[in-house]
């Protein structure tokens, strides 16, 4: 009994000489940095330490909206010419980073409006459709830094869904792609950041088919999007 009392004892000695230090710190760091911008060692620890944002790992959740554009289509039947979108593509990634090198799975979305000519030969008539393309996409990215704000590049693998209004009932068809992307965050505070970038992506052997026809089709979409990060 006597053991176990002055264990207890102990431990409440420890505690109390560990929340005495930690208050000490909190309060030190407090009135030191208005006076000096070079804090002792270990209190310029503890401070470190509470920062989450300065972890080299931890996890994330990105949203980002942005203006897009994909190359026109043409063949010997007429031409498809494609609007730029106006607030699409839409994407969600999730993301986990070490150090300077982050991996994302992202899932996107990006709609166009186009018009068909058809060529003087052709009987079809004039018209107006819709694309829709959805992207699965994994990508690897390197950071200038591994906290605060940076600069970034990367590029990434997946796959592209792609599907369009035909005349006479829609095409449709999915294909690996490629990606490549630049970008830039700003850390707004501990769990987030904004950010800007630039987007690339190639389809790699994209066919759109239906029991009509069949288009080999060079799904090309280049993008600038903004967006916000969370991190946790």
């Amino acid at each position: 009994m006597k053991q176990a009392f002055l264990i207890l004892s102990a431990l409440l000695i420890s505690f109390y000489a560990q929340a005495q230090d930690d208050y000490n710190g909190q309060q030190y760091e407090g009135t030191y940095q208005q006076q000096n911008s070079n804090p002792p060692p270990r209190y310029k620890h503890q401070q470190q330490s509470r920062q989450g944002w300065q972890r080299s790992r931890y996890n994330y959740f990105k949203a980002s909206m942005g203006f897009a554009s994909i190359d026109d289509y043409s063949d010997q039947a007429g031409d498809i010419n494609f609007d730029s979108s106006s607030v699409l593509p839409i994407n969600l990634a999730y993301g986990m980073a070490a150090g300077n090198i982050s991996f994302e799975a992202e899932l996107g979305f990006s709609f166009y409006n186009y018009q068909y000519n058809p060529a003087m030969s052709s009987p079809d008539p004039f018209f107006d459709g819709d694309l829709g393309a959805s992207k699965l996409m994994f990508s690897g990215v390197f950071k200038t830094s591994q906290t605060g704000s940076n600069f970034y590049v990367g590029g990434g693998l997946g796959l592209v869904s792609v599907s369009i209004d035909g005349l006479e009932d829609e095409l449709s068809g999915s294909s690996l792609a490629t990606q490549f992307i630049l970008g830039g965050e700003i850390r707004t505070n501990e769990r987030s950041g904004i950010f800007i970038e630039y987007k690339q992506l190639q389809s790699v052997g994209l066919d759109l088919e239906n029991d009509f026809t069949r288009l080999d089709f060079d799904f090309s979409e280049s993008s600038f999007n903004l967006g916000v990060k969370f991190y946790f």
